[in-house]
C-alpha cells in the first residue's frame, strides 16, 4: 500500500463521510417537515395575503402586495411564539375564508388566525 500525504488521507476520509451522508438524505416531504417556516395563502380569491407560521415556535406573519411594495407584519400575543411544538398552516374549503388555521400536529391543538382591524390576530388554541 502506498503512504499516502497527510492531506490526501484527510481528503479521502471526508470523501467517505460526504458518500455516506449521501445515503442518509430525506425525502421532500422530510425535508418540508423539518423547513423553519410554511407558507399558505387563504382560499379566499378576493385576498392577497399569504401566511406564514414558525413550524417550531407557531409565530405567526402575513404579507400581502399593497399595488407598489410587499408589506409584512409579524404576530403578536396569540398570533405570536407559542409554546414550542410542530405547528404547521391548514385552510378551509371555503372560498369566502379571508384565514387559515395554525395546528400544532403534537397536541391537536388548533387556532384560527386573520387579520382584524389591522392587526393579525389568533384564538385561543383548542383540542
Amino acid at each position: 500500500m502506498m503512504h499516502l500525504p497527510p492531506r490526501h488521507r484527510l481528503f479521502i476520509a471526508l470523501a467517505a463521510v460526504f458518500a455516506a451522508l449521501g445515503t442518509l438524505t430525506l425525502t421532500p416531504t422530510e425535508a418540508l417537515a423539518q423547513s423553519r417556516f410554511e407558507f399558505l395563502a387563504p382560499p379566499s380569491t378576493s385576498s392577497n395575503r399569504i401566511y406564514r407560521v414558525d413550524t417550531q415556535t407557531g409565530a405567526m406573519g402575513v404579507c400581502w402586495f399593497n399595488g407598489t411594495n410587499t408589506e409584512c407584519m409579524n404576530g403578536t400575543g396569540l398570533a405570536g411564539p407559542q409554546e414550542r411544538g410542530r405547528y404547521a398552516l391548514r385552510r378551509s374549503e371555503s372560498g369566502s375564508e379571508k384565514g387559515v388555521f395554525r395546528v400544532d400536529l403534537n397536541t391537536g391543538a388548533t387556532s384560527n388566525c386573520w387579520i382584524k382591524q389591522g392587526v393579525l390576530t389568533c384564538t385561543f388554541p383548542v383540542r
